[in-house]
């Protein structure tokens, strides 16, 4: 399957653009259109003389189902994890959203039944990481901004006496 290959060539591409802003937009872009196509539902279409476009499209179904439950996907979805990580601390807002997006896909697709696990994540972990990757890039929240968190620090004087 080239899926997976391609999506480890654009999740190493990304991490490597990191400085150059068109570079970075152009590779996270192409990453979720890879991700997109795991994201694909596949319907049973019956055969009857009335549909003969049914059995190509049983055909191409069965073809991405293989391709989606692919146990060399694996690789390619933690790199692409780390790329997206990555570019969400890019200095432009767009690409940052868009690295989250891609987090929430992944997550999706990692939800999917029969998909392949991650051997090392336990269960639990899974959870967590789906509901902060679907949080992150979720779309009905507007990011108008950066935002900045300042901590506070006190600063005590003792006395010498």
């Amino acid at each position: 399957m080239a899926r997976p290959a391609t999506l480890l060539t654009v999740s190493t591409n990304l991490l490597r653009a990191r400085n150059n802003i068109q570079m970075q937009r152009l590779w996270v872009s192409m990453a979720i259109r890879v991700l997109d196509l795991y994201l694909v539902k596949i319907e049973v279409c019956l055969y009857s003389s009335s549909r003969p476009w049914c059995l190509i499209y049983i055909y191409q179904g069965q073809h991405v189902q293989n391709l989606q439950l692919d146990v060399d996907r694996v690789p390619a979805f933690v790199l692409a994890e780390i790329a997206f990580t990555v570019t969400l601390t890019s200095s432009n807002n767009t690409i940052s959203q868009m690295a989250a997006k891609g987090l929430r896909h992944l997550a999706m697709i990692q939800r999917q039944p029969d998909a392949p696990k991650i051997g090392f994540i336990s269960p639990e972990d899974y959870a967590k990481r789906a509901r902060v990757f679907s949080q992150l890039g979720d779309p009905k929240v507007t990011v108008v901004g950066e935002f900045f968190f300042f901590t506070s620090l006190q600063f005590g004087c003792a006395d010498d006496a």
